[in-house]
């Protein structure tokens, strides 16, 4: 059903307007990112909407078309958290 859903979304609004959001207001949503960044979109599907979930396309799902949206330079902060002490946290 997800593959149906996602290939919809990316046929009609395009990558760059889709945004990865969850309910989970008190623990860390991980699990979810990481399911997603494996998922891939079963192959008829794919074929019959003219449409893949390439990494790139997650990239933006995941935080990139939202760092657009809130006009964020993320290469400097990538910049930024290499110098900090919580650079682990950025890779």
């Amino acid at each position: 059903y997800f593959g149906e859903v996602i290939a919809e979304l990316l046929y009609w609004l395009g990558p760059d307007k889709l945004l990865f959001g969850s309910d989970y207001g008190i623990w860390t949503p991980r699990w979810l990112v990481e399911k997603l960044w494996a998922y891939q979109i079963p192959e008829d599907i794919a074929a019959e909407r003219g449409v893949q979930l390439t990494d790139e396309i997650k990239q933006k799902i995941l935080g990139l078309n939202a760092a657009r949206l809130y006009d964020i330079d993320v290469e400097a902060k990538k910049a930024a958290l290499a110098k900090s002490p919580l650079r682990i946290a950025a890779e």
